[in-house]
């Protein structure tokens, strides 16, 4: 969306894995100036759609996975992050050798696996669109407190 189609100045993603329901996936674009919510929403329904029905590729899939990787390892340099990382883990059922070879799990992950998560997960009925807007109208004065 921002690189190969130039409709978004910025995208991200992100996955709250620590809850003990279903958790969340979240996912938000900003649009290039000019370009309609509805043209981003459609693009990024497509990009889903692509991932649901093809999969992603091996180089997509190792750069995600060293990311990962390497965030786990250089957290391990803040006592703040591993003791909320070992915190979570304890509380929702995970024990401390789940924490410690995360990395590996990550390592072994198949492009296969994502798609089949993919397929089972990324549903549209599933979803809530969001549209967080700068309103543009005027904004009226306050009106002074005359009784003082």
């Amino acid at each position: 969306l921002v690189v190969k189609q130039g409709i978004a100045v910025s995208t991200a993603a992100w996955y709250s894995g620590s809850g003990l329901d279903s958790t969340q996936l979240g996912i938000s674009v900003t649009p290039k100036p000019g370009v309609t919510l509805d043209t981003t929403e459609t693009a990024i329904d497509a990009v889903l759609a692509h991932v649901i029905t093809n999969g992603i590729d091996e180089d997509a899939l190792a750069r995600a996975k060293t990311q990962l990787v390497a965030a786990a390892i250089y957290a391990q340099d803040s006592q703040t992050s591993l003791a909320r990382w070992y915190g979570v883990a304890l509380t929702t059922g995970s024990r401390v050798e789940d924490v410690a070879a995360w990395p590996e799990r990550i390592r072994k992950v198949s492009a296969d696996q994502v798609k089949a998560a993919a397929q089972a997960w990324l549903d549209a009925r599933r979803s809530v669109t969001g549209y967080l807007v700068k309103d543009l109208a005027p904004v009226a004065p306050k009106r002074e407190d005359k009784r003082s």
